[in-house]
């Protein structure tokens, strides 16, 4: 699921202000490993989310990535 999804679906899910996401990525001997979480404002202020989306973006470029983690739970 493409970061944008990711932030919309976390923001309809929850009333909390600020949330992290965290992301799966393969390291370079070939390691699954978790990374380090995103911390995204849970607001529909368009200036506010381009910031956390293109901080998203940029991570789902990075070598090795796989996917993020989310849970209605966590």
């Amino acid at each position: 699921m493409p970061a944008r999804e990711i932030c919309f679906k976390n923001l309809l899910a929850t009333d909390i202000p600020l949330g992290m996401i965290g992301y799966t990525y393969k390291d370079s001997d070939g390691v699954i490993q978790i990374g380090k979480n995103v911390l995204v404002e849970m607001k529909t202020n368009k200036k506010i989310s381009s910031k956390y989306i293109s901080k998203m973006k940029k991570t789902e470029k990075s070598e090795g990535f796989m996917f993020w983690n989310t849970s209605l739970k966590g």
